[in-house]
Formats: C-alpha cells, sequence, structure tokens
C-alpha cells in the first residue's frame, strides 16, 4: 500500500510542475496540496514534505499576486 501512496505524491508533484510551468496555478496547486497529504499520510521524510510544502506556498504567492480572477 505504501509503495502506492508513494508513487501518487510523486506522480501528484510532478503534474503540478507542468501544471505550474504552463501557468495553471490552479491545477497546480490541487495537485501539490494532494502531494503533501499523501506524503503526509506515506510517513514521507522531512525533505521530501518539505519539497511539497514549498511548492505550495510558491503556487500561492504567485495565486496572490495575481489578485482576484472575474
Amino acid at each position: 500500500m505504501h509503495e502506492w501512496t508513494r508513487l501518487a505524491a510523486y506522480a501528484r508533484q510532478h503534474r503540478g510542475k507542468v501544471y505550474f510551468d504552463q501557468g495553471n496555478l490552479d491545477g497546480a496547486l490541487a495537485d501539490f496540496t494532494a502531494a503533501v497529504f499523501l506524503r503526509e499520510k506515506d510517513g514521507a521524510d522531512a525533505d521530501e514534505l518539505d519539497s511539497s510544502l514549498l511548492a505550495v506556498a510558491v503556487v500561492e504567492s504567485h495565486i496572490a499576486a495575481r489578485g482576484p480572477q472575474s
């Protein structure tokens, strides 16, 4: 079970990077947040968890900078 959770977290983290590079901040945020959840569930080490948390923080700052969407 842990292997699937680890793979799912890895996939969400990397798809989040693709979304971020494409400018899809909402998609990136959803995937990075899911990666955090999955890594916490899997008992990931601090470095893995920190990379996902940092990605969430970066995307949130970009979303805040773009302002409200109409």
